[in-house]
């Protein structure tokens, strides 16, 4: 199945100005120089697609765009991503895809900052059995070229 999105980036606002958005940049880039298209075209992010997201019905609309539009969704977990209302509605989504074998290998579960079980468990993730990705002081190219 062709999906619209090569990337999907599932993340708090509050990381939205800085960490994602200097990926989203990178990866529009490198996916720029492998087509004739904008590459911004193949990243799902709010900054780039300001028309998708500004419009009624949003909560409906923005969880199946991750689940059945990217090949690839990269959550940048945080403690702020735990308790978010738009985060929230993405995650439920996206856990269903972690439930299914063939789904769970489209996602790229990011942590940023420190550790702390309690959110790992508001999640229904399991350090021991979950694997994602750990930066502490992230460079945006090294988290872009992870993805």
């Amino acid at each position: 199945m062709a999906r619209r999105y090569r990337v999907g980036l599932s993340f708090p606002g509050d990381l939205r100005d800085g960490l994602v958005s200097q990926v989203a940049q990178i990866l529009a880039l490198k996916f720029a120089r492998n087509h004739t298209q904008d590459g911004r075209e193949f990243v799902l992010y709010d900054r780039f697609h300001e028309d998708q997201f500004n419009q009624p019905g949003l909560s409906y609309e923005l969880p199946n765009l991750y689940r059945d539009n990217c090949e690839v969704i990269a959550v940048f977990l945080c403690a702020e991503y735990a308790s978010r209302h738009w985060c929230g509605l993405e995650w439920e989504k996206i856990k269903q895809l972690v439930a299914d074998p063939a789904g769970r290998r489209r996602i790229y579960l990011i942590w940023y900052g420190p550790q702390e079980d309690t959110i790992l468990e508001a999640l229904g993730l399991d350090r021991k059995v979950d694997g994602f990705r750990e930066f502490t002081q992230p460079a945006p190219p090294d988290v872009a070229e992870g993805i």
